[in-house]
């Protein structure tokens, strides 16, 4: 058993498996990036700010998500109400943001300073949607625009059995920043794992 117990150990900590695993993680980091960060931020680059109090309407697709993101004052107080109006004039649910999200880890990287997401919808059929947000004290002034959505759609479950349930956008937003650290990480210990088995 004392034998065998070093051996194990060299071979965890071994550059070649330390390599694998930082590959997979970049790889992983790299996929969050390219599928959710680069073009969720040129959704919002792209998009067209309004006055808060103006309505906007946009023609969606069925299951198409859509972001409100705003930049105002009363959005960060929770005072600013969007209501969304359907094709046939019902009302949309909205879903407010995970506990963990984009303006969490990597607002830095949003092309527009200062906004976020508060809110997000489904259409449920294709139309038109009318979206209108408004601030309820009637003080602040602000924009907001619609762009991807990057809560993200459902959850993941996650622990022993998968009986902790993470939305789909904080997990997002978590491997954002986490996997690319972790990565270099993991390749400056395969580097120091190299030489000192150069040197051993």
């Amino acid at each position: 058993m004392t034998k065998t117990r070093p051996t194990q150990r060299r071979r965890m900590a071994s550059p070649r498996r330390l390599l694998v695993l930082t590959l997979i993680i970049a790889l992983a980091g790299a996929g969050v990036w390219g599928l959710w960060a680069l073009p969720t931020n040129a959704s919002v680059r792209d998009a067209r700010p309004h006055p808060i109090g103006s309505p906007v309407e946009a023609t969606l697709a069925a299951g198409e998500r859509v972001g409100i993101w705003s930049n105002s004052v009363a959005a960060d107080l929770e005072v600013l109400e969007c209501e969304v109006t359907g094709p046939q004039g019902v009302e949309v649910a909205t879903r407010r943001a995970p506990a963990l999200n984009w303006d969490d880890t990597i607002w830095w990287y949003t092309s527009r300073p200062g906004f976020a997401q508060l809110r997000a919808f489904e259409a449920a059929h294709d139309g038109k949607y009318s979206v209108q947000c408004r601030d309820a004290t009637g003080w602040y002034e602000g924009e907001f625009l619609l762009a991807s959505d990057s809560f993200g759609g459902g959850s993941v479950g996650l622990g022993r059995f998968g009986s902790n349930d993470f939305a789909t956008g904080t997990i997002l937003a978590f491997c954002a920043v986490v996997c690319p650290l972790l990565a270099g990480l993991l390749a400056v210990m395969a580097g120091f794992s190299a030489v000192s088995r150069r040197l051993s």
